[in-house]
């Protein structure tokens, strides 16, 4: 149910993502680099990747340490969200269809963690970030609508 809207989410998902560890990747091998999203002081998502809030979410690494396994780009995660956001386009069931609904409920935690760092901790703006939260939070939505779809289905059978 919603497979197109979802897929494209997904896409933007992905896209979003891959960039967020594309920017972090060009600017750790040249601090020269300039971002397309780095527009001025204040709204620079390099800053925020580069920052030690964009890898692990900040946390990993003062958990297990800055070089343990888990300690990946924000971008990663990501890109292991939407994957999974996708996967349950093709693999449906109101089980799955739970599943993602409290996944992508779980990265909603996230991103308001995340946005809250950015905005008090950071004092910088992500384009890419607040694009990426956007999106979890449509796909939240979709994942919703969903369960219901997926609950009238079943009070209608019984």
């Amino acid at each position: 149910m919603y497979s197109h809207a979802r897929l494209c989410l997904c896409a933007c998902g992905i896209m979003l993502s891959a960039y967020a560890y594309y920017v972090e990747i060009k600017k750790a091998g040249n601090e020269d680099y300039e971002a397309l999203c780095d527009v001025n002081d204040y709204i620079s998502c390099s800053t925020v990747f580069t920052s030690e809030y964009g890898r692990g979410f900040g946390i990993i690494q003062h958990v297990f340490g800055h070089d343990h396994l888990l300690n990946q780009p924000n971008g990663i995660f990501g890109l292991m969200l939407f994957a999974l956001q996708l996967t349950g386009i093709f693999w449906k069931g109101k089980t799955m269809s739970a599943f993602l609904f409290w996944t992508t409920g779980t990265a909603i935690c996230g991103c308001i963690y995340l946005a809250y760092i950015l905005a008090f901790v950071l004092h910088d703006f992500c384009v890419v970030c607040v694009s990426t939260y956007v999106v979890i939070v449509l796909l939240h939505y979709l994942n919703y609508k969903s369960i219901k779809q997926y609950n009238r289905n079943y009070k209608k059978e019984a």
